[in-house]
């Protein structure tokens, strides 16, 4: 009887614990929009900036899940860091609302470095990574995932010859009864997308 107890409680410790064995798992980070926006130009994006300082997972960190109090998963970007993933969504986005968008160097975020590197386009863009932060915790039947997210995104208007800086907040809750990289995965890209069409004023025809 004892030994069938013992056997029970095993099995009911590894379903709690989702059988996880904790350490760096890797996700996608990728531009999973769509958009009827129509829109023409082209674009010069320079590589966002990550200025998170160092974080556990080094710059490909995106988040943390709790198993129990001895186990835990990082998670970080696949292939590369958060900053050019970031970059690639967004320029995503822009190509798929139609800009004809080219890589193009760092440049100053002010209104005479849109005028000094901005030649030949229409706008140029460019950002800042402040705060890039998944945690989740499993508990019980259900995972709580948390996502903060804080950038800015710098919008020359070389037309206009003037800088938009935008400023953007994200703090998002959701519970998972199952939990999954796939799942993970669709949290992160889903809300990035989001963030970017809503932030960037192209949602409507010019």
């Amino acid at each position: 009887m004892k030994k069938i107890l013992s056997i029970t409680i095993i099995l009911i410790s590894m379903v709690l614990s989702g059988c996880a064995t904790g350490g760096t798992k890797l996700v996608n980070l990728y531009y999973t929009g769509t958009s009827d926006t129509h829109r023409s130009g082209k674009i010069g994006i320079s590589p966002f900036v990550d200025q998170r300082g160092d974080t556990e997972g080094g710059s490909g960190y995106v988040g943390t899940r709790y198993i129990g109090k001895r186990t835990k998963e990082i998670f970080s970007a696949n292939g590369s860091n958060v900053a050019s993933s970031v970059t690639g969504i967004c320029l995503a986005y822009l190509q798929d609302i139609g800009f004809n968008c080219t890589s193009v160097a760092s440049w100053e975020h002010s209104p005479d470095g849109v005028m000094d590197s901005g030649r030949g386009f229409t706008y140029l863009v460019g950002g800042e990574i402040k705060k890039f932060d998944c945690f989740a915790v499993k508990k019980i039947g259900f995972t709580s995932m948390t996502l903060e997210i804080s950038m800015v995104i710098y919008l020359g208007d070389t037309g206009k010859k003037e800088l938009k800086r935008i400023p953007i907040e994200l703090k998002l809750e959701r519970q998972e009864i199952t939990f999954s990289k796939a799942k993970l995965e669709k949290f992160l890209n889903e809300s990035l997308a989001e963030m970017i069409k809503n932030a960037l004023p192209f949602k409507e025809p010019a």
